[in-house]
């Protein structure tokens, strides 16, 4: 993960995960653009989605209430505030030539004082049939009064990823 603006242009992070539940980053700084590559990640567990959290007190919890809100582009009505996270892909299959890759940009602070963070996201899927499609969407952590979010978590709806982010 790397953050452009608000202190820098640097990188914050990498993971490779091989059959890992969750992928992790804290310590997120409070201002800027944080940007997360991520590039042939594979569900391990067939029809889950790829899922985005995120924390107030650094990955000790993460917030797993009705309080995100996103919309995907074709992919039918958004959640409007009542999701318990932010799903970025369509279900997946865990085919080995099946996967996502693609760039989640994380924006802060959001401008209304509300301690939330907005995100938009592009991806490409590769089905197991070489069939590619696009994915985009935006979303946000809604948190009116909370405290600031400093961490962020990626993982499959059930199962394990792999991936490098």
């Amino acid at each position: 993960m790397r953050i452009i603006g608000g202190g820098g242009g640097g990188l914050i992070g990498s993971q490779t995960l091989v059959n890992q539940s969750a992928c992790e980053f804290v310590n997120l700084p409070a201002t800027g653009k944080l940007v997360l590559d991520f590039a042939g990640v594979r569900v391990r567990t067939t029809g889950q989605p790829i899922i985005v959290r995120f924390s107030h007190d650094n990955g000790a919890n993460y917030i797993a209430t009705a309080s995100y809100g996103y919309d995907r582009e074709g992919a039918g009505a958004g959640q409007s505030n009542s999701a318990t996270g932010i799903q970025i892909s369509d279900a997946m299959t865990t085919n080995v030539a099946s996967f996502a890759s693609g760039t989640v940009s994380i924006y802060a602070p959001d401008p209304d004082g509300q301690n939330r963070r907005e995100i938009a996201w592009q991806m490409a899927l590769l089905d197991a049939s070489n069939f590619a499609a696009g994915n985009n969407g935006g979303g946000h952590s809604h948190n009116p009064g909370g405290a600031e979010i400093n961490a962020i978590q990626i993982f499959a709806a059930s199962g394990n990823l792999d991936g490098i982010f």
